[in-house]
């Protein structure tokens, strides 16, 4: 999704070790919170008013939503995606401000580019 807004070849491919290493450590602890948080809204959705057809749809859309989700931020997890993947965890709210702080000025910079 943000790939196609912001080409590859405009930003520069150096990712900073320590950012790597720090994403390498939170990207597992994001993925698993928002499994729990998109298992919890499925949950939801049988209480939810409607035909079970219409909340099976509405259930589907949502998980294949989340899957696509998942797979900008987490699929491929290699240093030269690293920054892309941040900066959709960032535009997915899949990652806090307070988290992305953990990242070097410069990698910040790049992700507040790549999500404008």
């Amino acid at each position: 999704m943000l790939q196609s807004i912001v080409k590859r070849e405009d930003i520069p491919i150096e990712f900073p070790e320590r950012d790597w290493k720090n994403w390498s450590r939170l990207a597992p602890l994001l993925l698993n919170r928002f499994c729990d948080s998109v298992v919890a809204r499925a949950a939801e959705f049988s209480a939810e008013g409607g035909t079970g057809h219409e909340r099976y749809l509405a259930l589907y859309r949502f998980i294949d939503e989340s899957n696509r989700k998942i797979a900008d931020v987490f699929d491929n997890r290699r240093r030269s995606n690293a920054l892309f993947q941040i900066a959709a965890a960032v535009s997915n709210e899949i990652m806090s401000f307070e988290e992305l702080a953990s990242f070097s000025e410069e990698t910040r910079e790049r992700v507040r580019v790549i999500c404008s």
